[in-house]
């Protein structure tokens, strides 16, 4: 399942670029946190942290009117997920981070000004984790994550020139991970694994 997924995202990456009008690279930053927040004791209390990352990758322009454009993107992706905890005015951050492949589809709505193209859009993606670094309680296995993760985004950005500026804010859909009851499992890790990742992204694609 994991393979044929992958390799519908990558036929369909392909199938995109030969119709595609303009090809181009693209990069950026992100900034991503868990939707988080509960009370351990009176004393100690924990919340999502937001950590910045990376974007990169190919992107490509699909002109359907005027003022509607797909612009499907392939791009490498690496997310944070960090945990604060506050306690007794000290506070210290613990994470974990995973890199993505991930296909976004842009759907632009735009007004071609001669210099310049301003646009609106909506980002719908599916995305498949690579690998993970660092962890949260030392204690979650990269089984216990979900691989597969879908969502929706929504931002604005401009074009000038053969540059394009962006920013977007995205909601994955679906979970971290699964879990199930085990002996010695932490109400941490249960409540680290239902949580979903959100965050911006500022990007420049270059188009040639």
């Amino acid at each position: 399942m994991r393979k044929f997924f992958l390799a519908v995202m990558l036929v369909f990456a392909a199938v995109t670029v030969s119709f595609a009008q303009q090809l181009g690279i693209k990069g950026g930053m992100t900034a991503n946190k868990v939707d988080m927040s509960w009370r351990i004791s009176d004393m100690v209390r924990t919340t999502g942290a937001n950590r910045t990352g990376l974007n990169i990758g190919l992107v490509c322009k699909l002109p359907v009117t005027s003022v509607f454009t797909l612009q499907p993107e392939l791009l490498y992706v690496k997310k944070h997920q960090s945990i604060r905890y506050e306690t007794s005015g000290d506070e210290y951050v613990v994470g974990n981070s995973m890199s993505y492949l991930q296909l976004p589809v842009n759907c632009q709505f735009g007004l071609n000004l001669v210099v310049c193209r301003p646009f609106i859009f909506a980002s719908p993606f599916l995305a498949y984790a690579l690998n993970r670094s660092g962890d949260v309680n030392e204690k979650i296995s990269w089984s216990d994550f979900n691989k597969f993760s879908w969502g929706i985004g929504a931002g604005a950005g401009i074009d000038i020139w053969r540059m394009q500026f962006a920013f977007k804010y995205s909601w994955d859909l679906n979970r971290l991970g699964n879990h199930s009851t085990r002996d010695g499992e932490s109400y941490e890790r249960e409540k680290f694994l239902d949580s979903r990742n959100r965050g911006f992204e500022l990007s420049l694609a270059f188009f040639f």
